[in-house]
């Protein structure tokens, strides 16, 4: 089986090449800001309790950073799930 790929070059303007950055911004900050959360939680909790910090707990949190962050809550929450299951 083969699988063949295509490839589009978009032409946005002004105004859709700022959402693309916002978009590609807030999902990097979600997974910068997840990534760091489960180092962190590995060096301090893991060792000792043996509890793991999984993507359910972090999805949680997700839409909680939702609801008082604006321009978090500005873009799609599916892309974002989709950098924390990325992790």
């Amino acid at each position: 089986m083969s699988f063949r790929g295509f490839t589009y070059r978009l032409k946005p303007n002004a105004l859709q090449e700022e959402a693309f950055l916002q978009f590609a911004g807030v999902c990097r900050l979600v997974w910068n800001l997840a990534l760091e959360q489960r180092r962190d939680h590995w060096r301090n909790y893991q060792a000792r309790t043996g509890d793991n910090l999984n993507y359910v707990t972090q999805a949680r949190e997700l839409t909680i950073l939702r609801r008082e962050v604006d321009f978090v809550r500005a873009v799609s929450q599916t892309s974002q799930q989709y950098a924390l299951k990325a992790l």
